[in-house]
């Protein structure tokens, strides 16, 4: 079985980011991701281009990503599941030889541990809930093993 992920008190942060450059390295530096970034005409010069908020407690994070632009998103394997709720726009995802689309109030697995990644995002507002495959591995053995107890 998968070693236990060690829980931590979690780390919270937001914030209000303008320019490619400077979200790029952003994320770049959260999530070890790739990031382009194409700024939509709708996008008012007065607001934040994103907001990111999110939760860190270990084996889990809550990502809150808030933008009025399109997003291509790209990254190699990143070791986690990733789950994304989208509350506003679209999202088109590959992963592997798996594509889907998600549209608002849509669920998605966005993401698997040992494949590269690539998705591009309309005018998105979305949750991420990003995973510790052992944290996944744990629940499914534990509930193969209540399954077989029947």
């Amino acid at each position: 079985m998968a070693e236990t992920p060690l829980w931590t008190h979690p780390r919270r942060s937001r914030v209000l980011l303008s320019g490619a450059d400077a979200i790029a390295d952003h994320l770049d530096r959260i999530h070890g991701a790739t990031l382009r970034f194409a700024t939509s005409p709708r996008a008012s010069p007065t607001t934040p281009k994103l907001t990111h908020s999110w939760v860190d407690i270990g084996p889990v994070v809550l990502d809150d990503i808030a933008t009025h632009s399109d997003v291509t998103v790209s990254r190699g394997p990143l070791n986690k599941v990733v789950v994304v709720w989208v509350q506003r726009g679209a999202m088109r995802l590959r992963c592997g030889d798996q594509s889907a689309v998600a549209d608002s109030s849509d669920l998605i697995v966005a993401g698997q541990p040992d494949l590269p990644h690539q998705s591009r995002l309309h005018n998105p507002h979305a949750v991420s809930i990003v995973l510790d495959p052992s944290l996944v591995a744990g629940v499914v053995a534990e509930q193969a093993e209540r399954q077989a107890a029947r």
